[in-house]
């Protein structure tokens, strides 16, 4: 099933170019003027598109959504529509984020037009689906294209109108009205599934993951700075690249990097952000050196506590050997690959209080790259000679 944003900006770009290739001999395009951006050593050509064309872009759009929406195609879709003027799209699609997460979202990645209405700008798929199934209902325009040079690549900017009740404190926060702002600090610093929302919409529009921390794109003068700072503490800045570093280890000692990857929308950041989670403490394996009972008594003990569905997780562990070690694994993807991740911690946990371990048995799996895994040696004897009994 296609996601909002993969499929229109898919769509658009080959709308965009088969455009290209008419640029040259357009007519339109003296009338309204290819102008050039400069961003770093890029250089981007962005065309204002006419009307005819935003016309043609929106009609496109809407027939393709339609035909998609009566096979059930595409994520969430409940409705779509053409604006009264013709030049936009009214979408609606099944549910919505919570209040704390749309707040995020317009606070890292939009422009407040009014108390009522925020606008988003955006060329990529997974920002335009954090804003689609952020806001539920959104208004869609496309008002120009971009072309990068050095690439060729040419790309739709999508506009999204949106009319939430969260657009006038982002506008009152935007404003720094001081008991506005220290409101919000004070209601996000008292409730932990509150700054996972919040945290979730502005990764999700200005964020990005790198190999250990949560970068978010903000400019120290901006109130979006003050807000993070107050409610984690003190994190990195890089003043030349505008840059905030979040850490993990902060995070996941808080409860909250776990929590992310339930509310964050875009695909490849929560699958960035869950392989951040599943980055533990080293496992202390060598703690399990010393002698341990796998009686009768602790395999009926084992067996009453773990039930037979984490059971029967743990005997689909395959062996794989790889020189003079051997590791056990689950084949599993995508969300599956997760799911399966936190059930076996969650039985590895509950056996090694069974057995009176004095280290945490969770720790030892680590996600793979289709797979959910298990290096640790000694916690791979310890499972195949509790496996043998089982």
């Amino acid at each position: 099933m296609e996601t909002m944003g993969k499929l229109l900006v898919g769509s658009c770009a080959e709308l965009c170019e088969h455009l290209v290739n008419t640029l040259g001999s357009s007519e339109e395009v003296n009338k309204n003027k290819l102008r050039k951006w400069k961003l770093g050593t890029r250089e981007i050509f962005v065309y204002n598109l006419p009307t005819s064309v935003r016309l043609n872009i929106i009609r496109k759009l809407h027939d393709l959504l339609c035909k998609k929406s009566q096979n059930f195609s595409v994520k969430g879709l409940k409705d779509v529509k053409l604006s009264t003027s013709r030049k936009s799209l009214v979408v609606n699609v099944s549910d919505k984020k919570p209040y704390w997460y749309r707040l995020g979202l317009v606070m890292s990645d939009a422009s407040v037009l009014s108390r009522s209405s925020v606008l988003f700008s955006t060329t990529t798929p997974d920002t335009l689906d954090s804003i689609v199934y952020g806001f539920g209902r959104v208004i869609i325009y496309v008002p120009r294209m971009m072309l990068y040079k050095k690439t060729g690549r040419s790309v739709c900017v999508f506009n999204v109108l949106v009319h939430d009740s969260v657009a006038d404190v982002a506008r009152r926060l935007k404003g720094r009205e001081v008991n506005v702002l220290r409101s919000v600090i004070g209601e996000l610093r008292n409730n932990k599934e509150f700054i996972v929302q919040f945290l979730a919409g502005v990764i999700d529009g200005d964020g990005a993951i790198d190999r250990d921390s949560i970068r978010i794109s903000v400019h120290k003068n901006d109130v979006l700075f003050d807000m993070i700072t107050s409610i984690l503490g003190d994190a990195r800045y890089d003043e030349k690249r505008y840059l905030l570093r979040l850490s993990t280890k902060a995070l996941r000692v808080r409860g909250i990097l776990e929590h992310l990857t339930e509310n964050i929308i875009s695909s490849s950041k929560r699958s960035k952000i869950r392989k951040l989670a599943s980055r533990t403490t080293r496992f202390r394996g060598y703690a399990l050196k010393h002698p341990y009972v796998i009686n009768d008594e602790i395999v009926l003990r084992i067996k009453n506590v773990l039930g037979d569905y984490e059971i029967n997780l743990l005997k689909s562990l395959k062996s794989r050997k790889k020189s003079k070690y051997e590791y056990l694994y689950i084949p599993a993807a995508g969300v599956k690959q997760f799911t399966t991740y936190k059930l076996l911690q969650c039985a590895l946990s509950k056996l090694g209080e069974i057995l009176r371990l004095n280290v945490d048995l969770s720790q030892s799996v680590k996600l793979g790259k289709r797979e959910v895994i298990i290096y640790s040696q000694n916690v791979v004897t310890l499972l195949k000679t509790l496996l043998r009994r089982l």
